[in-house]
């Protein structure tokens, strides 16, 4: 309803879908198929009850906040680029340059918060640390910085639809980002 655009959510829905399956998808080639079980980490080795049930409940709700967090963190940039008559493409260029570095900065904040419960002995909360440090590092560097930003080109004007955005004026150069504090 904020974007007033019906592909921002079904976009939304593939991204953070896409995030989900490949964690998840990672945590049982790890925890049920023993993967990296050859490091000899205690934290790698294979459970013989398989992945606790209660994981993916509790990491799911993480996993979609954090995902649809920096999801409308870039989508955001790129909106109001738009709106302000960058064309499609270079709206999502400038958009993810201007905040791409925050969102690698969270993501990596995040999966250093993460990694704490990644390396305890407890099964079910190793579990769960793995999972969201996946899920953190895929969204942050792949799915927002590698897929959205093509997959938004592709679809150009259909990204705002049925809302028309406003006629793109000639290619503009970005603002200059403010000067960095002297140290």
């Amino acid at each position: 309803l904020a974007f007033r655009s019906l592909f921002v959510p079904l976009r939304a829905v593939f991204s953070i879908g896409l995030t989900l399956g490949t964690s998840y998808g990672l945590l049982v080639a790890v925890y049920q198929r023993g993967a990296p079980a050859w490091t000899g980490l205690p934290a790698f080795q294979t459970s013989p009850s398989g992945i606790s049930w209660l994981m993916p409940i509790i990491s799911f709700a993480c996993m979609v906040g954090l995902g649809l967090d920096y999801d409308i963190f870039l989508l955001t940039r790129i909106y109001e680029l738009r709106g302000g008559g960058f064309a499609d493409r270079d709206a999502i260029g400038h958009g993810l340059v201007l905040s791409g570095n925050v969102i690698s900065a969270a993501g990596v904040i995040m999966a250093v918060a993460f990694t704490g419960l990644f390396m305890t002995p407890t099964v079910a909360v190793n579990q769960l640390g793995f999972a969201l440090v996946a899920a953190v590092l895929l969204a942050t560097f792949v799915v927002r910085t590698l897929l959205l930003p093509p997959l938004m080109s592709m679809l150009g004007p259909l990204n705002w639809w049925p809302r028309r955005p406003p006629t793109a004026t000639q290619p503009r150069p970005l603002p200059p980002l403010p000067p960095a504090p002297a140290r």
